[in-house]
Parts: C-alpha cells; structure tokens; sequence
C-alpha cells in the first residue's frame, strides 16, 4: 500500500490517467452490459399497454365478436389480441369486391365500443380459403383514426 501512495504522489499523471481510464472501462462495460443484457424487468411492450386492464377484452367476448361476422362468404373469423393491436382474420369463401370489404370493415368497426377503438389498433386481414395464389388483403386502423388504410388500393372507409 505505501508503494502505491509513494507511486501516486511521484507521477500524478500517470495516477490520473490510469484513473480516467479505469473509470471509462467501468463506464463503457457497463454500458455494453445494460444493451446485451437488459433486465428482465422490463416488459415486452415497454409502458404502451397502460391502461389496458381498463379496457380488457376477454376471450369470451372475441369470440362472440367472431360469431357475429361469420356470414354467408365467410368461412371463419379469428380475431387475436397482441398488445394494443386486434388482429381480425377472415378467410372468404370468394374474393370480395372493394364494397364487400368496406362493408366487413364497417361492420368490423361496429363489433367494438369507443373505449376500445380508442385504444386499440385494428387490422383486419382478408384471405381467401384454400386458394393462396390470391394474394389477402391487409387494412389497419389506428386508434388516433376513424378509417382504415388499404393494401391493394382499397380505398378508404369509415
């Protein structure tokens, strides 16, 4: 220990530039660590789902929700829930025209309360059954939005 003092006070230069460079190791190792390994603390979604237990919706409710877009052409409805994000599924019979599926996405709309059309994103994805050279149909509405945007140039509806 006296020989360290003794080196400290014979070259302060050398003590302070092993310091500053200790110091940025510790800093940078520490940095490297908190971006590979984060901690498991944190959510998968960060803060974006708060409030989402005030407008949960229960599986029971998605599936009645499923029940009542499942028409004549449609074969089945999937509707999922990923963080703020309702992913409705509808596999058609047929292809539909652009007034058959502004017609599903209003009624698809209707399902859901203000509450959770103010939270939540929709997409909606239209796929035909058992035919995948028809390529599906994606629309996604945000939260912030009252209409869906389109692939394929469907137009806009509300």
């Amino acid at each position: 220990m006296k020989r360290f003092i003794r080196y400290i006070k014979t070259h302060p230069f050398d003590a302070t530039l092993w310091g500053i460079i200790i110091v940025g190791f510790l800093l940078t190792a520490y940095f490297l660590l908190s971006v590979f390994f984060p901690s498991n603390q944190n959510q998968l979604f960060g803060n974006r789902l708060s409030g989402i237990n005030t407008v949960k919706i229960t599986n029971k409710e998605l599936s009645a929700k499923e029940e009542k877009l499942t028409t004549a052409g449609i074969k089945n409805v999937n509707i999922t829930i990923n963080g703020k994000i309702i992913n409705v599924v509808v596999n058609s019979l047929a292809p539909l025209d652009d007034k058959a599926i502004n017609n599903l996405a209003d009624a698809t709309i209707k399902l859901f309360n203000k509450q959770e059309l103010a939270f939540y994103d929709l997409q909606l994805i239209i796929a035909v059954y058992k035919k995948p050279e028809v390529e599906p149909i994606f629309g996604y509405k945000n939260a912030n939005s009252n209409v869906f945007s389109w692939t394929k140039n469907k137009g806009v509806t509300s």
